[in-house]
């Protein structure tokens, strides 16, 4: 099957970011509304909806960061062994990181 790969990441990135800024907006502006108080934090972001949207925003985080440092690497860093190291590092980094994160979410 024919494809074009950099619509597609770019695309990827767009409805990511969309994603993240979702949730981000949806918890600022619960901060802003809601009652600072910490259970009823606890009791929100416990909730099974925030438990799959906390999923969602992970795996959508995860591959933003990943196209994200893949588009940095190859545009800025000239020798290949270098990029192909950095590019490691930040994939194993961002993976631990969105485990971490669906940890915290389940």
């Amino acid at each position: 099957m024919l494809y074009n790969r950099g619509l597609i990441d770019w695309l990827i990135q767009r409805v990511t970011a969309i994603i993240l800024a979702a949730y981000v907006g949806i918890l600022v502006i619960m901060w802003a509304i809601m009652p600072k108080q910490i259970i009823w934090w606890h009791a929100t972001l416990t909730s099974p909806a925030m438990k799959v949207l906390g999923i969602l925003t992970s795996v959508c985080l995860t591959l933003h960061a990943a196209i994200g440092t893949w588009v940095v690497a190859t545009d800025y860093i000239s020798p290949w062994l270098l990029r192909r190291w950095i590019t490691l590092i930040s994939y194993v980094w961002v993976m631990f990181s969105a485990l971490w994160f669906v940890y915290l979410c389940v």
